[in-house]
């Protein structure tokens, strides 16, 4: 995404999950603008809704730029706990 835009960060945004819900944190130095006219400056972050989400990067007197994100569901917790695996015994390798 604005690959020739210098002013586009490698990691402009990031998505985080916690839990069932997911927020968007704008790690760059331009504005992300939301659905609903919702603008997160720099160090902000707002809740993301599970459905089609575009977000607009850049600044609207010159280039702007579209990321289309579609967030369908959360993390599962597990209900039971992954089993342990142990490093073989020195005994069993020899």
């Amino acid at each position: 995404m604005g690959v020739k835009d210098k002013r586009i960060s490698r990691v402009h945004g990031r998505l985080v999950c916690h839990g069932t819900e997911w927020t968007m944190r704008n790690e760059g130095r331009l504005p992300m603008l939301l659905p609903g006219d919702t603008m997160l400056l720099a160090g902000q972050e707002k809740l993301i809704e599970h459905s089609y989400t575009p977000v607009y990067i850049g600044d609207l007197a010159e280039a702007v730029h579209c990321l289309e994100i579609r967030l369908i569901g959360g993390r599962r917790t597990p209900t039971t706990a992954p089993p342990t695996t142990r490093p073989p015994s020195p005994a069993a390798t020899s």
